[in-house]
């Protein structure tokens, strides 16, 4: 059956080319607020200072935590610390001693990011279902620049955590609509490409990050810089067009034939049966609930209840949380343990960037129109999980510059970053437009409490099992999350649903086209 919003406008034009680049850009700060961890807490040496009693000067000691007041007395616990500042002049970690009894806290500061990118992917995700794509980005964008720019004054780091998960909120709403919204205006063969292209900037945005941080070794001013190129964002205000497929799925016909005349226009494409193809193929409202059979009347907003009520649905959802927390946890967790593979920090992160985020999602486009979306993840988490394995096979400094360790964690790496997008893609393509943001938020939820799991993952490192205990983690999950791919469908070629019921009825088709 022929889609009639790509009918009417085409499957790609002019106005889906500058749609699709307005929302590839917000993956910029999407990247630097989620991983400039790196940068503004990374790994520091630090040694204690103690004040003589008799000089009154500060001697350096080789403890770190604790030190003796003299020959044979008890160990004090020390108070004042001196910092490794090779990488950075100034970090959290430096400014607010985030070392010794205090030191979880660094891992603390990530987790409560993860925990409100977790929290705005739902309530920005059900927001943009209820009320649209537009206005709920827009309100995400302005929360981001707002509090990006007021981390860089926060004098105290209760202060600084407050308006960090703040930033976290506002990131994962901007995250889970833009994905969506990119999605919804493309059809045909560009339904792959556009979705998979938008997650270019995030690589990019590796590449810049590293490149501030290089230059900007006080973390407030690399914070600031980040979040002043973030403001520019706002502009988006005057060029945002809403979803058309959402406003016919809620059945606000006039709105969307607004917007579609506007894209038709712009893409040099008859304008004069649009109003007369919309009221034929739908209805002012076809969005239906079970409750409508029950003899209720109008209209009621789908839920994730409806979702879990639909068996297909129910099964999808399980299944496509896992590989998303699966991957969160490995992808992130991994992130942050580049500072511990050897070599140069900066120079690490720009080649995962470039490698991982620009070569990975060129690389996905052609995997997935060859091989299609579900075995392009299943193949490419065996590959990135026994990538991760084999780094534990050689200990940091076995030799010269760390290349092994290095090579492995690109193709780590670049595996991951070419899973990402097709995951991306199919969750949109698997789940029904009138529920399609709630699912993928939902879905990014997990992945959000994976990423939120890794920074402590980082930490096994200190219980005595080995240096590498956090790479088997990150290893043994891709592999897992392989497994729970291979029952979902294949959804390659197939109409976007738009409804659960319509769902339901593509089940059948797409479990045979399996086979």
């Amino acid at each position: 059956m022929e889609d009639p919003v790509e009918k009417l406008i085409g499957e790609f034009g002019p106005w889906q080319a500058r749609l699709g680049l307005l929302m590839a850009l917000l993956k910029l700060p999407i990247c630097w607020f989620q991983l400039n961890i790196i940068f503004i807490a990374p790994t520091t040496p630090f040694w204690c200072i103690e004040v003589s009693p008799n000089t009154g000067t500060q001697e350096y000691r080789n403890e770190t935590c604790w030190h003796s007041t003299g020959k044979g007395a008890t160990q004090v616990k020390c108070n004042q610390w001196e910092y490794d500042r090779t990488i950075s002049r100034n970090t959290i970690i430096s400014q607010w001693d985030l070392v010794c009894d205090r030191a979880a806290w660094v891992s603390i500061t990530q987790m409560t990011f993860m925990l409100g990118v977790l929290l705005g992917n739902i309530i920005f995700g059900v927001a943009a279902d209820r009320v649209g794509r537009k206005y709920p980005l827009l309100l995400a964008i302005a929360m981001q620049a707002v509090c990006g720019c007021a981390l860089t004054f926060v004098p105290w780091f209760e202060l600084f955590l407050l308006f960090r998960f703040i930033l976290a909120l506002a990131t994962g709403g901007t995250m889970v609509i833009s994905f969506v919204l990119c999605m919804e205006v493309v059809g045909g063969k560009w339904r792959t490409t556009v979705p998979i292209l938008y997650q270019i900037p995030f690589g990019l945005g590796h590449c810049f990050m590293a490149g501030f941080a290089f230059f900007l070794r006080d973390w407030r001013q690399f914070q600031f810089a980040l979040a002043l190129i973030s403001s520019f964002y706002l502009g988006y205000i005057w060029v945002l067009s809403e979803s058309p497929r959402w406003l016919l799925a809620v059945g606000r016909q006039e709105e969307a034939i607004a917007v579609l005349e506007k894209a038709a226009l712009l893409n040099g494409r008859n304008t004069a049966i649009i109003a007369k193809t919309i009221q034929q193929h739908y209805p002012s409202s076809i969005i239906k609930s079970t409750s409508e059979s029950n003899n209720e009347t109008g209209p009621k907003k789908a839920t994730m209840a409806d979702v879990m009520r639909s068996p297909t649905l129910r099964t999808h959802c399980i299944l496509v949380w896992f590989g998303w927390f699966a991957c969160g946890l490995s992808f992130f967790g991994f992130s942050q343990f580049q500072a511990q593979l050897g070599g140069n920090i900066f120079v690490n992160v720009i080649l995962g960037g470039l490698l991982g985020g620009v070569l990975g999602p060129l690389a996905c486009i052609k995997i997935v129109h060859k091989c299609g979306r579900r075995h392009t993840i299943i193949y490419t988490q065996l590959i990135a999980g026994v990538a991760l394995l084999m780094i534990a096979l050689f200990p940091r400094g076995t030799f010269s510059f760390d290349w092994p360790r290095i090579l492995l964690a690109l193709t780590a790496t670049l595996s991951l970053s070419i899973t990402f997008p097709a995951q991306y893609l199919m969750s949109g393509e698997i789940f029904p437009t009138v529920v399609r943001n709630m699912c993928i938020g939902t879905a990014s939820m997990f992945a959000r409490l994976g990423s939120m799991i890794a920074p402590f993952t980082l930490d096994l490192t200190y219980l005595g099992l080995g240096p590498d205990l956090p790479l088997i983690v990150f290893g043994i999950l891709p592999i897992l999350c392989a497994l729970t791919i291979i029952p979902l469908p294949e959804t390659k070629d197939l109409k976007l649903p738009d409804t659960i019921v319509a769902e339901e009825k593509a089940a059948p088709n797409a479990e045979s086209s399996k086979h």
